[in-house]
């Protein structure tokens, strides 16, 4: 279980990191500004600036599990809409589906709160999206 999570967690990471070594090519491709593709790199962390308190009233009403499974179900979704997205539009809106998927992912990702016993370990290997919230 604790590896699940740990995996999740990067997982959602690696939706956030992936888009900054391919700003130049989608910016040639849809012919962006260097704002508009700012923006569509600013959407996930404009999410979590509005969704980290009702996720956290989520957390408390279904559980961690439920909700971590929701993020998960919710990221894939929206990186299915951004690997898909034939405009510019259609890649903003999988980003910030993305963007709610992590909030939720990253809220219930505190190892401390699943696992007390783990923390020492989640700390010692450098899983600090483990240690995320």
């Amino acid at each position: 279980m604790v590896s699940l999570s740990v995996m999740i967690s990067y997982a959602a990471q690696f939706a956030l990191n992936s888009y900054p070594p391919v700003i130049p090519d989608i910016m040639n491709e849809f012919g962006l500004s260097y704002s508009e593709a700012g923006l569509l790199m600013s959407l996930l962390s404009i999410m979590g600036i509005f969704l980290a308190v009702p996720a956290g009233i989520l957390v408390i009403r279904w559980g961690l599990k439920r909700v971590g499974g929701l993020g998960l179900v919710v990221s894939t979704i929206g990186s299915g809409i951004t690997f898909l997205g034939p405009s510019f539009i259609w890649i903003e809106i999988g980003r910030t589906i993305i963007g709610v998927g992590n909030v939720l992912i990253l809220i219930t990702s505190d190892c401390r709160n699943l696992f007390p016993i783990y923390t020492i370990f989640a700390l010692s290997d450098g899983a600090s999206s483990c240690y995320y919230t």
